[in-house]
């Protein structure tokens, strides 16, 4: 069983997983209409690597992902020039790379491929896209 209440992480649990209480949510004990965390295993899991998480994000977590089962762990590193993001799924007991790191990633619980872009905007900050093929 896994617990999620970081803001840094996304997650997704299908309503198959929800209907199967795989996954469930927390209600806040003051505001009973509010929900504070998720727990069980959610579908998939989204990284964003940052300077002081990088050996967590790539050691610890993923162990843990692995040991939970959830099926695909995603992973997006933006801190040098090139983005790097790759999609892992759950093979046997360990996650394996979807495809190449240089091509479209592919996540077979969505059933498309994707590919992470970035440009800089008229401010000179990054602008992030997400193509679906």
């Amino acid at each position: 069983m896994w617990n999620a209440k970081y803001p840094h992480r996304g997650l997704s649990g299908s309503w198959s997983a929800s209907e199967a209480g795989r996954v469930t949510l927390s209600r806040r004990k003051q505001r009973q209409e509010e929900f504070i965390e998720i727990v069980g295993t959610p579908d998939m899991v989204l990284e964003v690597l940052s300077d002081s998480s990088v050996r967590k994000d790539r050691v610890r977590l993923k162990a843990a992902y692995e040991s939970a089962r959830i099926p695909e762990y995603w992973i997006v590193d933006a801190r040098s020039d090139a983005i790097s993001f790759e999609i892992l799924t759950l093979g046997g007991d360990a996650y394996r790379p979807s495809a190449p790191a240089d091509q479209p990633q592919t996540s077979r619980l969505l059933g498309a491929r994707f590919e992470l872009r970035r440009a800089r905007n008229r401010v000179g900050r990054f602008t992030y896209t997400l193509a679906i093929d």
